[in-house]
């Protein structure tokens, strides 16, 4: 039988931070044990140890109350002997009601009092892992020494007679004595218990300053599961070294082999055994791990500057050009031109932000350099292809050939596991950790539009030829497979994807099936749609808990009563997202602006648009459909705020490029200037103004 499972919490060690020289203990476990990365997530900007060791309590996601003090970032925790209560505990409970997240401090406790397992914590952070509902310790519960040697006997003491002993051995910080004196106290820690036991060495907090990717270590022999030469895996995150701090509770559990309650949203950590590779190498991919994460939180936000940047300086020198008409009929052309290239390539850089990450732009001395050269050289690739292909002779082929391509890589990446989206300026963020597989709202904009967008292009192609049934067939073909890869779970495992997908490509069929929508024909898509969603969810709901996805968990909390919670945090989400900057404030007047311009291009003069919409037949069907699914797209995603902004990116340069072409191929050379928006036209027989 297999010995006592030993947990050891820290915070604040990073990858890093890790040599041979200066931490010599937890390179022991580094190279005999499997290792990871650990998102500590918070639900504030960094997370402080007391939130590490409640997610441990809770199994979910769970906070102390915010200090006031302007010099500690976080509370202190109070060490807790046999039978007292934690101090802080009716703050834990308060502030787990007030976040809706469903957190149960002191379920381990009671798990693991229900198990009969005998428990032993050494140090406050541990008596809050094992605190009983009513932040009583379940088993023994001591102050844990500073000095190794007495660490060593305590931990000894306790590991002779406990099945469980978590021991917080304090912080990496100054106040935890530093990072040296955690690496004296891990290496005291395993002096102490015997051959048998299995350890789980984990920096479960940030140093209370900003968030990174934290150490995560395990050695022994486990009950089912043997901690060997690898790396850490979870089916929580589906990423190879990749792990939550709620993966521990159900780890726990699972080493001392107790059920886990179905409430858990993690799950027990196995190992990718990895014989052949060294210490070192598995050092360098953590690290890896944890600088791209690290990085690209900053990038995130200067890349979106500048892509709005280009996009106005794009647009708006283009229309003070024509508008001027500087150099003639020939450099408007010129303009016109340039503009389709440039309208192309901005819709392309979408699509380019996720092969980017195939580059170790974070190694480079200028990584955000690095990481911009990768990009836009991938734009500049596929707006190549889009222009110079064959599709290029029919007016919606670049736009289309761009639409799908966006759509076809990031279906080949959930296909492969969702790697690319991983730590990318357009994918899905460790140190949130909101979601680390399938697609997150960002990837389901560009996803979805991309989809959509394409086939409208091509049903416009087979329509235009006088072939309306082989389009309708490939909008409905597309449409399926899109909604499979976005809701199937195990890919996109998307609880809100299918319910604005299945409307969006409805719309687009019964356009292309030339039927008349009514009231009748609405109910029943909605019907279908929350049949397939449902049919999905319920399919995922019947695989074991900590195989579940997002699905599965939404059939959960309707068992359990919760639905109306999940609801209203997502509407929450959307609505603090909303109001948190005056920019985002934008996004729907942006998105009602847009709106009236696809549905009534004359009302804003745009005239242009009308004129294409005369050419290319299903651009405005095709458009009228993606404003349905980005309008439920919106509603029915947490933070389904950004499903508009981010579509925008896409949909936007690649139509003006549409009337760009239209303009530049079919317009004679006194019109274009009359077709700009807010440019009045002229009476018969008068020229335009030459002013703005």
């Amino acid at each position: 039988m297999a010995g006592p499972v030993v947990l050891v919490g820290t915070a604040g060690v990073r990858w890093s931070d890790l040599d041979a020289a200066r931490t010599p203990s937890l390179w022991s476990l580094l190279q005999s044990g499997a290792a990871g990365a650990i998102a500590a997530r918070s639900l504030h900007t960094y997370s402080c140890p007391a939130d590490g060791w409640l997610a441990v309590s809770s199994g979910r996601l769970a906070v102390d109350e915010v200090t006031t003090s302007s010099t500690e970032p976080c509370n202190p925790l109070d060490d807790v002997r046999t039978g007292e209560a934690v101090p802080r505990w009716p703050y834990y409970l308060a502030r787990s009601v007030e976040d809706q997240r469903d957190a149960e401090p002191g379920l381990l406790g009671s798990t693991l009092m229900s198990g009969r397992v005998s428990v032993a914590a050494i140090g406050p952070g541990a008596v809050i892992a094992t605190a009983l509902p009513s932040g009583v310790p379940v088993g023994s519960a001591e102050a844990a020494p500073t000095e190794p040697a007495e660490l060593r006997d305590v931990v000894s003491a306790a590991a002779a007679g406990a099945d469980l002993v978590v021991v917080d051995i304090g912080s990496a910080d100054s106040g935890g004595g530093g990072l040296a004196a955690v690496d004296e106290r891990v290496g005291a820690v395993l002096d102490a218990v015997p051959a048998d036991a299995t350890v789980l060495d984990m920096s479960l907090a940030d140093d209370a300053t900003e968030p990174h990717l934290q150490v995560a270590l395990a050695t022994g022999p486990g009950r089912y599961v043997a901690y060997e030469r690898g790396l850490l895996d979870a089916r929580s995150t589906r990423q190879p070294g990749l792990l939550q701090t709620t993966d521990l509770t159900p780890t726990l559990l699972s080493l001392l082999d107790v059920p886990a309650p179905s409430t858990l949203v993690g799950s027990p950590l196995t190992t990718l055994a990895e014989s052949d590779s060294t210490a070192a190498d598995r050092l360098q991919r953590l690290r890896d791990l944890d600088a791209s994460a690290q990085a690209v939180q900053t990038y995130v936000v200067w890349f979106g500057a500048a892509l709005i940047l280009g996009h106005l300086l794009t647009y708006g020198g283009t229309w003070v050009a024509l508008r001027r008409r500087w150099g003639g009929e020939r450099v408007r052309r010129r303009l016109l031109g340039a503009l389709s290239w440039a309208g192309v390539l901005l819709g392309s850089v979408p699509l380019a932000t996720y092969p980017a990450n195939l580059v170790p732009w974070w190694r480079s001395p200028a990584p955000f350099g690095a990481l911009m050269g990768a990009v836009i050289l991938g734009a500049v690739v596929v707006a190549l292809m889009a222009k110079l292909g064959p599709w290029r002779r029919h007016l919606l082929g670049p736009m289309g050939f761009v639409s799908g391509a966006t759509a076809l890589m990031l279906t080949i990446d959930v296909v492969t596991g969702s790697r690319l989206m991983i730590s990318s300026l357009m994918g899905l963020q460790p140190l949130v950790a909101g979601r680390f597989y399938g697609l997150g709202n960002v990837a389901f904009a560009l996803f979805a539009t991309g989809a959509l967008l394409a086939a409208t292009a091509l049903a416009d192609r087979l329509v235009s030829t006088g072939r309306r049934t082989p389009a309708l067939v490939s909008v409905l073909v597309i449409g399926l497979v899109a909604t499979v890869v976005d809701g199937a779970p195990g890919l996109g495992s998307d609880f809100g994807g299918p319910l604005a997908i299945i409307p969006g490509f409805a719309v687009l069929a019964f356009c292309v099936a030339q039927l008349r929508a009514s009231w009748r024909s609405a109910a029943a898509v909605a019907a279908g749609t929350i049949v397939v969603v449902g049919g999905l969810s319920w399919l995922d709901w019947l695989r074991p808990p900590d195989e579940r996805t997002h699905l599965g968990r939404f059939i959960e909390a309707m068992a359990n009563g919760e639905t109306w919670q999940v609801v209203g945090r997502k509407l929450e989400q959307n609505i603090d997202i909303l109001l948190s900057s005056p920019l985002s404030l934008l996004i729907p007047v942006v998105a009602v602006v847009l709106a009236i311009t696809v549905v009534r291009p004359d009302i804003v003069r745009v005239t242009i648009l009308q004129r294409v919409y005369d050419r290319a037949a299903l651009l405005r069907p095709g458009l009228l459909a993606l404003l349905v699914l980005l309008a439920l797209g919106f509603a029915v995603n947490d933070s389904g705020t950004a499903v508009p902004a981010v579509s925008f990116a896409l949909v936007v340069p690649l139509v003006v490029s549409v009337c760009a072409t239209a303009l530049c191929s079919r317009a004679p050379p006194d019109t274009p200037a009359d077709a700009l928006p807010g440019r009045p036209q002229a009476a018969s027989g008068e020229p335009a103004s030459g002013g703005p």
